[in-house]
């Protein structure tokens, strides 16, 4: 991660004093380290995660109420097929249920924008979304209110918001997502004609030879994230670290206490499963000031996690106006509370119990240390060396319950006269990253080092998980992993049975993926490009992938390219090996951040599935991302030093 030494020396010296006294006391980052609108919707609801199939068909929809008008005059009901693909039925006429007959028209992947009567219903069906519309205007008889149509997302079922009501059929476009729908018919007259009332345009899916282009809309800045610690910990007897034999405990890299210690017990957040039903919860003395780095993370299960780096706690005397830092641990883990960014506003981020050493604010780090760091750190951080564990990546999915996070592994050396430090990559590590229902996020630290220093530390910068054919959640398909290389992003997999053992690892050389590992000086790039941060990430709503990612130019921009936007793709062209196979677009802005006080943004990143069916992983055109700013202030003002922001960015197909 990066930091700048003019702001925060002072909580560097004060960080070395108390490293005599806490294990979890260490320095900052440094500046030299480059680590680091849905259809029918008119305004973001929170909503039921569904994502969207690429060729999804209209499921046994007209089985009961709609009955096609086959007659002249439209005499004879005929049962609509229960299954069929959407363009099969475009523009085929039927009758409703309602004792008049309402006369509709169907129509297959159109949207009416900003005319919806209610922001949403839940329906569950197209039998139910009909009888919706035909309920409104029997309701609505003696009014010119009027129910002139209706859409309804097929995947969009079990709760989910997925009828839409439409008060009139104004500037008909192409929708996003997957919609079946159907317009009244305004007339008497003869119903038999399979050609629509209304002039639409043709679905995207009919338009073999379209080339849509992907456009950024709606961007809008949500400000800086607010923390907000729990009030209690889990009441222990404090651990007694480890002490290692004197000629261990002295300046200069050892990877054998990376490699050759185990766990920690002191380290880590609590889980059940260390605790085993037994723990005491006491009240925190104080609520501590917390000021971090980075901020990436995602979703496990429903519950929205914001991963930090170095991160320092203090108490502050509001009476007195001073303060006081109390701990520093090298990671951290929030998760949000009142999923504000729905409504437009900064995220807040709630610090769970698990994560808490003891009553005044010390924390037990997230990312587990083992014993002989731990013990070097307590012996020499004061002097200017400790090791560092940092997760810089967004989360990647391993199963429907675990994510994974290959955080890098970092020796740092500081002098202590001029405070310029030097920052010694060490490989990364596996975390296995899960949620408890009482203490909160947890990472188990599965293996200690997986790439060395001389290696290319594929994973640190993130990747994109492949689901094989038992589906999404499941424990089969590959793991595909990104790291910096000299020319840019190079690209590895693994497979979920196998992502501890190296010797599963694969690597992408051009043409075919080898088991010969790629270097530093490889050209075999999926970007040539050097980054910061990225995220690739699967878009069913135009069928295509997109990569999100901060150059080294800290020029304070969100970029994005895609894969071409083949809306009639079949499912195999899904594969993500077409993230190294495929052409990716030409650069382009998606997001410009106003310089910050001080320095660029960095740690940035998209928070995928933030917004549930609206989310882009989820068929929508709405994602969120973060980034980390220093805002030129002292670490224990309210500032912070650091800044968490975050913004939403819609994007959307011409």
């Amino acid at each position: 991660m990066r930091s700048f030494f003019s702001m925060s020396s002072l909580m560097l010296v004060i960080c070395l004093v108390l490293s005599f006294l806490y294990p979890t006391a260490t320095h900052p980052h440094g500046v030299n380290n480059f680590h680091l609108h849905l259809a029918g919707r008119d305004s973001p609801t929170q909503t039921t995660k569904y994502p969207i199939s690429a060729k999804a068909r209209i499921s046994s929809a007209y089985a009961n109420s709609a009955t096609l008008c086959s007659g002249a005059h439209c005499t004879v009901a005929t049962p609509l097929p229960g299954r069929l693909p959407c363009n099969a039925v475009n523009g085929t006429t039927f009758l409703g249920a309602t004792p008049n007959g309402t006369k509709y028209t169907l129509i297959c992947d159109i949207d009416f924008p900003a005319q919806n009567i209610y922001p949403f219903v839940l329906a569950g069906s197209f039998d139910a979304c009909l009888a919706q519309c035909d309920g409104y205007n029997a309701r609505n008889v003696t009014t010119k209110a009027r129910c002139a149509g209706f859409v309804f997302a097929p995947d969009r079922i079990n709760d989910a918001d997925d009828c839409y009501l439409k008060s009139s059929l104004d500037n008909p476009a192409s929708a996003t997502i997957h919609l079946v729908g159907a317009t009244i018919i305004p007339s008497a007259s003869s119903c038999a004609s399979s050609t629509p009332s209304l002039s639409f345009p043709t679905p995207r899916s009919h338009l073999d030879s379209s080339t849509p282009s992907l456009r950024v809309g709606e961007l809008k800045m949500l400000g800086s994230s607010t923390n907000k610690p729990t009030t209690q910990y889990v009441s222990h007897v404090p651990a007694s670290p480890q002490k290692l034999a004197s000629n261990l405990l002295v300046p200069g890299l050892n990877t054998d206490l990376i490699t050759q210690y185990p766990i920690a017990d002191d380290t880590g957040s609590w889980t059940e499963s260390q605790l085993h039903g037994g723990a005491k919860l006491a009240n925190m003395k104080v609520v501590p000031h917390m000021s971090r780095d980075g901020g990436k993370g995602g979703t496990i299960n429903g519950t929205h996690l914001f991963i930090f780096c170095d991160t320092a706690t203090f108490q502050i005397d509001q009476t007195a106006g001073t303060s006081q830092m109390v701990g520093f641990a090298s990671s951290s883990v929030a998760t949000d509370d009142g999923m504000k960014a729905l409504y437009g506003d900064p995220l807040d981020l709630v610090d769970n119990l698990g994560e808490w050493q003891d009553d005044v604010g010390r924390m037990r780090g997230f990312a587990p240390m083992t014993t002989g760091e731990e013990s070097f750190n307590i012996d020499l951080s004061g002097n200017g060396y400790r090791y560092a564990v940092w997760p810089e990546s967004s989360l990647i999915p391993l199963n429907a319950s675990h994510a994974l996070l290959y955080p890098a592994l970092v020796y740092d050396v500081v002098d202590m006269k001029t405070q310029a430090a030097v920052f010694n990559n060490v490989g990364n590590s596996i975390l296995l990253v899960s949620v408890d229902p009482t203490y909160g996020p947890s990472a188990e630290r599965v293996v200690r080092q997986l790439y060395n220093q001389q290696q290319v530390a594929f994973g640190t910068l993130g990747g994109i998980r492949s689901w094989g054919s038992s589906g999404t959640g499941a424990n089969d398909g590959h793991i595909y992993l990104f790291g910096k290389g000299n020319y840019g992003v190079l690209v590895a997999r693994t497979i979920p049975s196998g992502y501890t053992d190296l010797s599963t690892y694969e690597y992408w050389n051009g043409s075919s993926w080898t088991k010969d590992m790629s270097s530093s000086d490889s050209k075999a790039v999926m970007l040539d490009t050097l980054v910061q941060d990225l995220d690739v990430i699967y878009v069913p709503a135009m069928r295509s992938f997109i990569m999100i990612y901060l150059n080294t130019l800290a020029d304070n921009t969100f970029y994005y390219r895609h894969l071409d936007l083949d809306l009639n793709a079949e499912d195999k062209d899904f594969d993500v090996d077409n993230i190294v196979k495929a052409k990716w677009s030409d650069e382009q802005v998606l997001a410009k951040i106003n310089a910050p006080a001080q320095g660029y943004v960095y740690a940035g990143g998209v928070h995928a599935g933030y917004f549930g069916a609206d989310d882009v992983t989820n068929g929508g055109w709405k994602l969120l991302i973060t980034w980390t700013e220093h805002t030129g202030k002292d670490a224990a003002s309210p500032e912070s030093g650091y800044a968490h922001k975050s913004a939403y960015v819609q994007l959307g197909i011409d």
